[in-house]
């Protein structure tokens, strides 16, 4: 499915930029240390959204913290849209460690992170 979803037979616009990056963010605030938070703001004030995504990731990576299913294909999903800028590999990487991680979580199996 693309990322414009289909709720009640309606086509939903795709997400903006900014509002995929506060999506994200819900899913890993706590994970975040001050410093990185008015990183993140400067990130997403000054449009850097691959940097502000591949930032939160990160974040979750480290902190061992899963992500919701629909997070990770809203992610995904917005990620596509920058196929082929520099930052593309670096952001597609995180994700898919955010991915293992989510998924070795509801395996209920050790951190695989690294392997």
């Amino acid at each position: 499915m693309s990322s414009a979803s289909h709720r009640g037979g309606r086509p939903q616009p795709p997400q903006s930029d900014a509002d995929v990056i506060w999506a994200l963010a819900d899913s890993v605030s706590d994970c975040l240390l001050r410093g990185e938070r008015a990183l993140l703001y400067a990130d997403v004030t000054a449009r850097e959204y691959l940097t502000a995504a591949e930032r939160l990731l990160r974040a979750a990576v480290a902190a061992s913290r899963p992500l919701p299913p629909p997070t990770l294909m809203l992610v995904s999903d917005w990620l596509e849209r920058y196929r082929g800028a520099p930052e593309h590999s670096w952001v597609l990487r995180q994700l898919l460690l955010a991915r293992r991680v989510s998924e070795t979580a509801a395996l209920g199996r050790p951190d695989l992170r690294t392997g």
